[in-house]
């Protein structure tokens, strides 16, 4: 939790929220940034927290085995995970706020398929590619 905490809450923005979790985006005091996966309170809070455990554990075993695998920096009190932050924008801005040429459309569906193809190989499925 010291790592939330030295965070402090008026440094968070939230980037989504869906049924199971809030995800925020940080930075650390040394200007990393990072991103928080929080359980939401309610009645599916128990599941996301083992689901939750299980992401860790999994990111935790796939980083440097497969490329585009974000790190997991820690688990807080089963119910906040924390990982390295990818980039500001999200593919869907990013996608919307221009045309994008053939080329960089090809470059990009390349490397998802290449990094979806070694999570294939670790008996990876995620159900929301």
């Amino acid at each position: 939790m010291a790592m939330l905490q030295a965070l402090g809450e008026e440094g968070l923005r939230e980037i989504h929220r869906g049924r199971r979790y809030v995800v925020l985006r940080g930075w650390r005091q040394d200007g990393e940034p990072l991103v928080i996966k929080r359980v939401r309170t309610g009645p599916l809070a128990t599941g996301s927290r083992a689901m939750l455990r299980h992401e860790y554990s999994l990111l935790r075993s796939l980083h440097g085995e497969v490329p585009g695998v974000a790190r997991a920096v820690a688990l807080q009190d089963d119910s906040s995970l924390l990982l390295e932050d990818a980039g500001p924008q999200n593919l869907q801005e990013w996608l919307g706020r221009r045309p994008v040429t053939m080329d960089a459309f090809l470059e990009l569906a390349l490397q998802l398929a290449g990094i979806i193809a070694s999570l294939h190989q670790q008996h990876v499925i995620h159900r929301d590619i």
